[in-house]
């Protein structure tokens, strides 16, 4: 991907929410390297937290469904989520953001 403006790589995270091996978490984590690498923000800015693993993690940030994209930059907050199959959504997010 390519390389973001270094003080938008500070002020932006990107963290998806997921349950690692479930066909709609699959699909969602590839939509979103999908629609990252489209912005060309880099894979640096994003987390991935599986809810098997960390479910306390996803409780104390607000994710109450999997899979979900949480998008902070400076300070601003935005939650996604959806089927994923369609990148449209995600597209305009991102491109947003880079």
């Amino acid at each position: 991907m390519a390389q973001a403006d270094p003080k938008a790589q500070q002020a932006l995270a990107i963290v998806l929410f997921l349950s690692s091996g479930t066909p709609s978490s699959e699909r969602a984590r590839s939509a979103v390297n999908t629609a990252m690498a489209n912005a060309g923000l880099p894979d640096s800015v994003l987390e991935i937290v599986d809810v098997r693993v960390d479910p306390q993690r996803a409780m104390r940030e607000g994710a109450i469904v999997v899979p979900i994209v949480s998008v902070t930059a400076g300070n601003e907050h935005r939650w996604y989520a959806g089927g994923f199959e369609d990148l449209s959504h995600l597209d305009a997010l991102f491109r947003g953001l880079a």
